[in-house]
């Protein structure tokens, strides 16, 4: 509800109350007639309520909420009043947040004489007092240099930030994206300090109809491309690439993270006051599905009708060993690399992800005579090139022991390369990867991607990810009976939970093993009679 208007301009000022309500005695106040007194000049509370208006437009009460203010009444439960006749009131201590506000000397050429500067989202009021206070002692320049910023747009806004971030490059290259591909569009006019929650969820509303006009566009052309390819008179033109990959529930949590980090960072420097619009949107879970087998009856249904039930599909150990053996006959045939069907095969039994298994070093990380390897980089693929860097989490940075058969594998292996390197001579690349292509160069995460994809697709078995192959491995070990926690650690998953997840999974593993057990077991009748 509309629960106040400013009266006058000075500072926090008396205020008129437009609306009728009871006090916390059930007397009945007429508000609509009923003036505030004056409290706390330059210090003041704004919450993240919302209200629908007029036009159906859904907008922030700000300093209008009626939660904010709290009226006095005595004990016969009559409002108070001061001896102007005004209402005495407190602010409510636990709804919104305290801000300040400061009226400064204008910057010259402006054509003002006065300039206001707003700054919210403090946790109490002696934390605004105190920001206050320092701004106050920096003098006049410093709070002209504060209202420059004032007219800065989203774009510019969001632009300067990300020239600020210090994070992995493909944690920037994914900033990136989402401000290039969806805040700057669709929010990079809009000024930074006047970004209401109303703009984000219209935001998230085109996206939601971009997203229908690709799935339209993938139904005409199912193996198309993610982007379309531009001219280089295109690029050098500033051209976007007009996307072809869905922007599902968990991608659109992920454009509002960034968002949410850009504006609290905007907090923290008084470029824009609180609260955060991208918090207050409400989107759609981004939660994941749990892994799921390739039951028979998914199979009959994704070749009678191709329908995924989602990414995370985790193949039978059926349909597991089809897959490895489709794939070393490809490399008998020399229709794909040695390296290939290696990676492939040590991700099936170890559970490596597909950047660690490119970025495994024969000499930093491999024993095969103690029979482990030490999991400690990876290899990425970042706006095209690929690059070493650290492995996903602490929890990543492992040491998985080795079977005899993974054992034997890289024995093999790295006799199969030595033999290369000789035949070669000096063309031969010393990239000191344990997987690598035939002339010792690394193996790169994409193009191992693209190999499985194809292989699955020629092999005719239901598509699951490479990273379904390390799904895979978590799923039948814990099938068989492995301990929680030793998954866990071995997979290098950060949480348990991650792990626990795949639990249902190992259950319907099991029971399918049991159930082709008992099958082909010969009984006489149906048993022993109960």
């Amino acid at each position: 509800m509309t629960w106040f208007r400013r009266c006058c301009g000075h500072s926090l000022p008396t205020w008129k109350v437009i609306v009728m309500s009871k006090n916390d005695q059930g007397v009945e106040v007429d508000r609509r007639t009923l003036k505030l007194a004056p409290k706390d000049s330059g210090l003041y509370k704004r919450c993240g309520c919302t209200k629908v208006g007029a036009d159906g437009r859904r907008r922030e009460l700000g300093m209008r909420c009626p939660k904010l203010v709290k009226l006095q009444f005595d004990a016969a439960g009559q409002l108070k009043v001061d001896d102007e006749g005004r209402a005495l009131w407190e602010w409510d201590g636990k709804h919104g947040l305290w801000a300040y506000q400061i009226d400064v000397a204008a910057p010259r050429g402006s054509g003002k004489d006065r300039q206001r500067i707003r700054k919210g989202g403090f946790r109490s009021k002696t934390e605004a007092k105190n920001e206050r206070a320092k701004i106050e002692a920096k003098g006049a320049s410093a709070k002209t240099r504060r209202m420059g910023i004032t007219s800065q747009t989203t774009s510019d806004a969001l632009t300067a930030w990300l020239k600020t971030r210090k994070v992995r490059r493909n944690t920037l290259v994914s900033y990136t994206g989402h401000v290039d591909n969806y805040l700057v569009p669709h929010l990079g006019k809009i000024k930074w300090r006047e970004l209401s929650v109303d703009d984000v969820a219209e935001m998230f509303r085109a996206i939601e109809e971009q997203n229908e006009r690709i799935r339209q566009s993938l139904a005409i052309n199912p193996r198309g491309k993610r982007h379309q390819n531009l001219t280089k008179a295109e690029k050098a033109a500033g051209v976007k690439r007009e996307l072809r990959r869905v922007a599902g529930p968990a991608t659109l949590q992920r454009i509002r993270a960034t968002g949410r980090k850009a504006y609290n960072d905007g907090l923290r420097a008084g470029t824009v006051s609180g609260p955060n619009p991208f918090s207050l949107v409400e989107l759609e879970s981004g939660a994941a599905p749990k892994p799921t087998l390739w039951s028979a009856d998914l199979v009959a249904k994704w070749r009678r009708t191709g329908e995924v039930p989602h990414s995370k599909m985790v193949w039978t150990p059926e349909q597991t060993g089809q897959y490895l053996d489709f794939v070393a006959g490809e490399v008998e045939t020399e229709r794909e690399e040695e390296a290939v069907y290696e990676a492939l095969n040590f991700a099936s039994f170890t559970g490596l992800r597909r950047g660690e298994l490119c970025g495994m070093r024969w000499d930093e990380d491999v024993n095969l005579d103690e029979g482990y390897v030490d999991v400690q980089v990876q290899l990425v693929v970042i706006e095209g090139k690929v690059e070493e860097g650290p492995v996903k989490s602490d929890a990543g940075n492992r040491r998985v022991a080795l079977d005899s058969g993974a054992v034997a594998d890289l024995r093999r292996l790295r006799t199969q390369q030595a033999r290369n390197r000789l035949a070669i001579g000096t063309a031969w690349v010393d990239s000191g990867r344990v997987f690598c292509r035939m002339d010792g160069s690394h193996l790169n995460p994409d193009r191992l991607y693209d190999a499985h994809v194809r292989m699955v697709r020629k092999a005719d078995l239901p598509p699951v990810t490479v990273h379904g192959l390390r799904r895979y491995w978590v799923t039948t070990a814990l099938a068989s009976g492995q301990p929680l926690k030793a998954v866990s650690a071995g997979a290098g998953h950060a949480n348990q939970k991650v792990t626990e997840e795949y639990g249902a999974t190992a259950d319907e593993m099991t029971r399918a093993i049991t159930t082709t057990v008992r099958a082909a077991t010969p009984r006489k009748g149906a048993g022993r009679a109960v």
